[in-house]
């Protein structure tokens, strides 16, 4: 079955979140290697200027299915709670920033990275 529809990557950066800065985006946008792969499925990556809920309500009315990378701190998971709650499709949530989900590392919140590293170790072995 094909829908017809492309498949679009969409980063959204702000002025307005609190941890904003030509400093951090700069080198959040320098870590999209992935451009010209994407490019080389046929898959558009759009840098849009917006806030993470309007800049994806933008582009909920076009959409088949929405994925969302996972991220643990509330904020973010409050965007992606509201997205999921306005969207009439469905919306899956993937974290692929990582080598090992945090989900599967341990199942509670760690408070420091020494905490949560020789787990990540003792699953990569």
């Amino acid at each position: 079955m094909s829908l017809k529809k492309p498949i679009l990557v969409v980063f959204n950066i702000t002025d307005t979140y609190r941890h904003s800065n030509i400093r951090y985006y700069k080198f959040m946008i320098e870590g999209i290697k992935l451009k010209h792969q994407l490019k080389t499925l046929g898959i558009r990556l759009l840098i849009n200027k917006d806030t993470y809920k309007n800049g994806c309500k933008k582009f909920l009315k076009d959409a088949c299915v929405i994925v969302v990378d996972t991220n643990y701190l509330k904020t973010q998971k409050s965007w992606r709670n509201y997205i999921s709650t306005i969207s009439d499709v469905r919306v899956f949530e993937v974290e692929f920033d990582v080598v090992v989900s945090v989900r599967v590392v341990s199942n509670k919140q760690e408070p420091y990275a020494m905490s949560i590293r020789p787990k990540i170790y003792n699953i990569m072995k």
